[in-house]
């Protein structure tokens, strides 16, 4: 039975750099960092830090990073994601996606509309007897993610690049935290 990649990706939302050295004046700072998905966090008397929003894909328009944002990546003392993609995380979160109370996806949506989504789990997959454990929330968020190879996710690729570059790796927060 083939397992979805996809149904892993949404858990990692946010990764944030931090640690930055010192950079460039205030005034460069906000004419460069005042839109888009990399943020300048300054505090005076201690070291800048960036946090950068990511979109959860593997589309190279999305993983081939921007001048600035690889420039400001290289140069992190460390690394702060999310939530760690460890297979305690994994697990916690598979379990979170599927009722595990004697309900049903067909039970709480309807036969019918159960029938729609399992024609469209069958296209990636996920076969209707699996499809029919999950929550509502989760199978929305499944059916929304492109299938893909979870290390060429931008999210991963970044995680795998500050552990080449012998970066401290954190985590904000856990599975049950979120």
């Amino acid at each position: 039975m083939r397992r979805p990649r996809a149904k892993l990706i949404f858990f990692i939302c946010v990764l944030a750099l931090a640690s930055f050295a010192p950079g460039s004046s205030h005034a460069q700072a906000a004419a460069t960092f005042d839109q888009g998905l990399l943020w300048r966090v300054e505090k005076p008397g201690t070291a800048a830090s960036h946090l950068f929003g990511t979109v959860h894909l593997a589309d190279k328009r999305v993983t081939a990073l921007p001048d600035l944002v690889r420039k400001q990546f290289d140069a992190a003392k460390s690394f702060t994601m999310e939530v760690s993609p460890d297979q305690s995380n994994i697990a916690t979160l598979a379990a979170r996606m599927v009722y595990m109370d004697g309900r049903d996806l067909p039970g709480v949506v309807g036969e019918e509309f159960f029938r729609k989504v399992a024609a469209l789990t069958a296209g990636i997959g996920l076969p209707a007897e699996m499809a029919r454990m999950f929550k509502p929330w989760a199978m929305v968020l499944l059916l929304q993610m492109p299938q893909q190879k979870m290390e060429d996710v931008l999210d991963f690729m970044l995680q795998r690049m500050a552990s080449q570059q012998g970066k401290p790796l954190s985590y904000l927060e856990s599975v049950d935290e979120q």
